[in-house]
């Protein structure tokens, strides 16, 4: 469920974007979310990528800048 009553429909093309990506934990919980209410996804976009493209989300992703920060 989201937060404040937001909703997405059936068939709805959904992009959902963050503002920086460490592991992805966080933007896969909103993509099963996503998909759980039946909204197709677009992809997802991220301000900055600190995997410089580690992650695969199964989806087109788009990152503004990308760069290699080791996270622990």
């Amino acid at each position: 469920m989201f937060d404040r009553g937001f909703k997405v429909s059936r068939g709805e093309r959904v992009l959902v974007v963050d503002d920086v990506l460490t592991t992805g934990g966080s933007v896969r919980q909103v993509l099963d979310l996503v998909r759980n209410e039946g909204a197709d996804i677009a992809g997802v976009g991220f301000l900055i990528d600190r995997t410089d493209g580690g992650v695969d989300f199964g989806v087109p992703y788009f990152a503004c800048h990308r760069m290699l920060v080791e996270s622990f």
